[in-house]
């Protein structure tokens, strides 16, 4: 499966198997009414750590772990994210949090609701995995959008990532 890329500017870049984001892409859209979330755990690589991240584990959010699914909202159980943020300190991984829009054909992109959501969520993941990144993928029938949010002077902004094959 080829992973359609998107024609922005990006400033960060994860490194990645494509068969591997092909699976992570396969599973978030395996339910087109609903959306589905997992938790992708990416290393900082290189001699640009903030900046280069090779892909790591992807663990997807069973149902019975979300609190919300529904065709325009998916929220983690608080629980299970807090085991994402302490497996991502244990291993040295930035923590992205990967989720779908069902029903979007092209080109997929961040909701309004999952910018406030993220703006409430980053400092939280950021204090839990030790890490002043977190990363959010959205997934839709044939293309993605990534970014990654970073403290920068005690500000929150967030950078586009590029999602490239080895």
């Amino acid at each position: 499966m080829k992973i359609p890329k998107r024609l922005q500017a990006r400033h960060c870049t994860v490194i990645s198997a494509e068969s591997f984001l092909a699976t992570a892409y396969d599973y978030c859209r395996k339910n087109p009414g609903t959306e589905q979330a997992g938790f992708w755990f990416v290393k900082p690589a290189g001699s640009n750590p903030d900046r280069i991240f090779l892909s790591g584990e992807f663990v997807a959010i069973p149902p019975n772990r979300l609190l919300t699914q529904t065709n325009q909202v998916v929220t983690p159980d608080p629980l299970c994210f807090i085991w994402a943020c302490r497996q991502a300190k244990a291993t040295n991984m930035v923590l992205f949090l990967l989720h779908t829009h069902p029903g979007v054909k092209e080109p997929v992109s961040f909701s309004e609701a999952d910018e406030q959501a993220e703006i409430k969520m980053a400092p939280k993941v950021m204090a839990l995995s030790g890490k002043d990144l977190f990363g959010a993928v959205v997934v839709g029938y044939h293309s993605y959008m990534a970014r990654v949010w970073r403290k920068q002077g005690g500000i929150l902004k967030f950078e586009w990532v590029d999602i490239v094959p080895e």
